[in-house]
């Protein structure tokens, strides 16, 4: 199903480009690169360097670092892998103070701590290469994808064996699969233009930013707070890294062991995914303007948002207790963002017996939900009432993949 027109009319219809800023870039290079990469990554990393997307998790199977794992522009050698990591080095958004953005440690810093006697050259790139994105905009249609889902309600997604080698991409550019439509990615000299802007619309920070909000594509300290955010709850499942005969993983389940492995693959197979991270609208509660950059203020991060029964008492005349649980407002921008939200609320609101509000005392405003443009299958658009007196409606559109339940397992 198409984005909602207010959503749409804040993206790029032509292709486009854009820098991303607050990106940190490490060389991981030697012979025993891709074992080393292995020991810390929660993707498989091939002895051929192929580029893919994963994360670092702690020893209690929290995201510490969300990175792309680049090939070097200039790799020619497999004797001499040689991977170039980018990650976030500091919130982009402009409503995000200090206090807002945890505190990441260098990722130079964190894999030295782990460096042995492995043949293996770590080097900071970042004053070197700059990171741009290319992505095909709005009116690009978009191939659906085929899942594959376990008991736990992980969502992975499945891919032709073909593809398995260069799914991503090749040395210096990484298509972009954690959602589909996300584009490209590419490492550019200091200075210098990437070919994608001989044919596409240059843009800012910010347009990336609506493009990812919009494909539910969840990214950096934000959105996943380090030491704090679990892997399968962040859809870092759906982002597909590692490369299987029939299946992407970005978190693995079958390689030997890596830090914060045990937790995770014990959730893998018997928990229950409960949260998922999915896209919103803001809308003031007074009035329903489109969302745009002179009429809806940008939250700051991590803001609560409440859930609420839409009818007041119970027919006993019992006032019924909200919700148990509450969500949690993360990158947003122009009217727009991305929530972490509890999947029986969300179920809920699209029956029409739940409403969002954001816990804010100073700025009030209602959050209503969107599921990802990438999780396609299409059930029509449902529209949910307000919880606020003033009896306004607001609409939330989603898409669900093919097959795909949404999976609370009735647990807390």
């Amino acid at each position: 199903m198409p984005l909602p027109p207010s959503i749409r009319a804040l993206l790029h219809a032509a292709p486009t480009t854009a820098r991303i800023p607050a990106r940190g870039l490490l060389s991981v290079r030697g012979r025993d690169a891709p074992d080393f990469l292995n020991g810390l990554l929660a993707s498989s990393i091939s002895k051929t360097p192929a580029p893919s997307y994963s994360i670092v998790l702690n020893a209690q199977g929290r995201i510490l670092y969300d990175v792309f794992v680049h090939i070097h522009p200039d790799f020619r050698d497999d004797a001499d892998p040689h991977y170039v990591l980018e990650y976030i080095t500091a919130s982009p958004l402009p409503s995000a103070s200090e206090s807002d953005s945890p505190v990441v440690l260098p990722l130079t810093k964190f894999f030295r701590r782990h460096l042995l006697r492995q043949d293996v050259r770590l080097r900071d790139l970042t004053a070197e290469y700059d990171v741009w994105a290319a992505w095909p905009g709005s009116n690009a249609d978009m191939q659906p994808r085929e899942w594959a889902v376990a008991k736990s309600g992980v969502v992975e997604p499945v891919i032709d064996a073909s593809e398995a080698h260069s799914a991503w991409g090749g040395p210096g550019l990484l298509r972009d699969r954690r959602a589909a439509g996300m584009g490209t990615r590419r490492l550019v000299r200091k200075g210098d233009d990437p070919l994608e802007s001989r044919d596409h619309e240059i843009a800012s920070p910010t347009d990336y930013l609506l493009h990812r909000i919009a494909h539910g594509v969840p990214e950096g300290v934000i959105d996943l707070p380090p030491g704090q955010a679990f892997p399968f709850e962040s859809n870092i499942d759906m982002m597909g890294g590692e490369h299987l005969v029939s299946r992407a993983r970005t978190v693995s389940v079958r390689k030997g062991c890596y830090i914060g492995q045990e937790l995770t693959s014990r959730t893998y197979h018997t928990g229950a995914i409960r949260k998922r991270i999915l896209p919103v609208m803001l809308e003031p509660v007074a009035s329903t303007p489109s969302p745009s950059s002179s009429t809806t203020p940008n939250f700051r991060p991590h803001l609560s948002i409440r859930a609420s029964h839409l009818a007041s008492p119970s027919e006993d005349g019992v006032r019924r207790p909200r919700p148990r649980g509450t969500g949690k407002l993360l990158t947003n921008v122009h009217g727009v963002g991305l929530a972490l939200l509890r999947l029986e609320h969300v179920e809920a609101a699209l029956r029409g017996e739940l409403a969002f509000d954001l816990d804010y005392s100073a700025e009030q405003g209602d959050v209503s939900t969107s599921l990802p443009s990438a999780w396609t299958g299409g059930v029509g658009e449902d529209e949910v009432k307000s919880a606020n007196d003033d009896g306004r409606q607001w609409k939330i559109t989603p898409w669900w993949p093919e097959g795909l339940p949404v999976r609370t397992n009735g647990g807390a």
